[in-house]
């Protein structure tokens, strides 16, 4: 293979007909629904969050990262922003447009409501800089949001 050829992995055969899907919608097509009303990030007795999709359908995590990339594209361009700085400004941009609601158990065991409290969240954030890492892929994922997924959990 030559240097400009990319490698490409093989698409993974369903294991029966059963499995496969019937159109392109059923592979990628998501529930919009749900991107921008958010599903349950279930953190079991620490807590859960509400989160709508970064991407896709949640027009207000767009319009904030569009803003931020055209606010500080020279910035970005000439790499003069450090990561702290880079992860603060997502810290902040989350909160306030992919956070929608949730209640995370504190270090002193009480539950802490982060419902229309984009503080909190950030400073949860801050401090857990784990739990953000985790909201960010999963929330990233279109998988998450696929709706021919979400009508098979329905049906059971």
């Amino acid at each position: 293979m030559s240097t400009n050829e990319a490698e490409t992995t093989p698409v993974e055969e369903p294991t029966s007909d059963a499995d496969a899907p019937e159109n392109i919608f059923d592979m990628f097509g998501t529930d919009e629904k749900a991107e921008t009303e958010g599903l349950e990030l279930n953190y079991g007795a620490a807590g859960w969050l509400l989160c709508a999709r970064a991407g896709g359908a949640n027009k207000r995590y767009k319009k904030r990262m569009e803003h931020y990339y055209r606010k500080h594209k020279r910035r970005i361009d000439l790499d003069m922003i450090t990561e702290e700085q880079a992860r603060e400004d997502l810290y902040k941009i989350f909160a306030e447009t992919v956070v929608l609601d949730g209640e995370l158990r504190g270090k002193d065991g009480t539950m802490v409501s982060l419902k229309g409290k984009p503080a909190k969240t950030i400073e949860f954030f801050r401090i857990l800089p784990g739990l953000f890492d985790d909201v960010r892929d999963q929330v990233g994922k279109p998988t998450l949001f696929k709706e021919s997924l979400r009508e098979e959990e329905a049906k059971n």
